[in-house]
């Protein structure tokens, strides 16, 4: 694959256009319709492509956001950029996503949206949170960042990362919003450049410059005819780490989505981080953070987050048989 990366970063270069040009427009078509939607828009970066989202939605200054507190502080960034205030509910224990039995009761006359976040590359149960939306006509923004090929569009609009690390990631930073509403990809279209409709025209407020590039764009073409393998590879490696572990008192994740991160808990999850070197996603939820502190008790999400860690992805199967030998040592 690498070949053909070079060559492809290659074509962008002899042709000399390196904005919104032929191979985003190449790259919209082709991951719209791998996601089986009609509409997508290639931005800058996956927080980007929330706060798009939420302005093409109508959402701004005092509106109120449902989200989760357990997740990347991107999610939240994207509400405040936005200038709507985030609500946090709390997550259920057995998959660590939004747990839809909270999120009647933190409706407001202000709640504009709900953003379900597919976590660690799991989908949230979409089906009773759509039947909220449509009671008290709520839009819904999926957080998809870390669920690329885990499954298909619920709500009104889904936002993607394209950051190295996930699963279908660029050479640097990128992002997309996918629809399937002719309007609305027009309007996020315009939202990302300035809110242009013509050239150096302005018609849209509270446009920014969030253009994804032709070399990410033709990188992304590349690694999308990539996806499902990579899948694959992530899947028998989460099914490897479930036979060798499921005998232990580690708390392992079900068998399902496409493991962007391997998440697992433990009462020793400090020393286990220091013997595999794994990291912690995530390790203060973000009502506690300084920036987006509130005073709310989601006792959950502040549960879990003392105990998760993430087991290696990008490893081979001998480096995983030695993960999980020390692993068994410790607990």
């Amino acid at each position: 694959m690498q070949d053909k990366i070079l060559d492809a970063v290659k074509r962008v270069l002899a042709s000399g256009h390196f904005i919104l040009g032929t191979e985003v427009e190449a790259f919209e078509k082709e991951f719209a319709a791998y996601c089986n939607v009609d509409y997508a828009v290639g931005c800058a970066n996956g927080t980007e492509a929330l706060y798009l989202a939420l302005k093409a939605l109508g959402i701004g200054q005092g509106d109120e956001v449902i989200t989760v507190s357990h997740t990347s502080s991107a999610t939240i960034c994207a509400i405040r950029m936005a200038g709507a205030i985030p609500v946090y509910v709390d997550i259920e224990e057995r998959n660590y996503l939004m747990n839809y039995d909270r999120i009647q009761g933190s409706i407001t006359k202000k709640t504009k949206a709900i953003i379900p976040v597919h976590l660690y590359g799991q989908m949230c149960r979409m089906s009773p949170i759509i039947i909220i939306s449509r009671v008290y006509k709520i839009h819904i923004i999926e957080d998809c960042a870390q669920s690329v090929g885990a499954g298909n569009l619920s709500g009104h609009i889904g936002a993607y990362s394209f950051y190295p690390t996930k699963n279908l990631g660029g050479i640097g930073d990128g992002g997309c919003v996918i629809t399937n509403n002719k309007s609305l990809a027009q309007k996020i279209r315009s939202l990302r450049q300035y809110g242009y409709k013509e050239n150096f025209i302005s018609e849209i407020p509270d446009g920014i410059n969030s253009r994804l590039d032709e070399i990410q764009a033709a990188v992304l073409r590349v690694k999308l005819k990539h996806l499902d393998m990579e899948l694959k590879r992530r899947w028998e490696l989460a099914t490897f780490y479930w036979e060798e572990l499921k005998d232990t008192d580690l708390i392992l994740p079900e068998l399902k989505g496409t493991f962007h991160q391997y998440v697992v808990r433990h009462k020793k999850r400090d020393e286990l981080v220091k013997a595999i070197g794994a990291q912690i996603h995530y390790p203060v939820p973000c009502h506690q953070q300084p920036a987006y502190k509130q005073d709310v008790h989601l006792p959950i999400t502040e549960k879990i987050c003392k105990e998760i860690l993430s087991l290696p992805m990008r490893i081979t199967k001998d480096e995983a048989k030695e993960v999980c030998k020390k692993i068994k040592e410790i607990i």
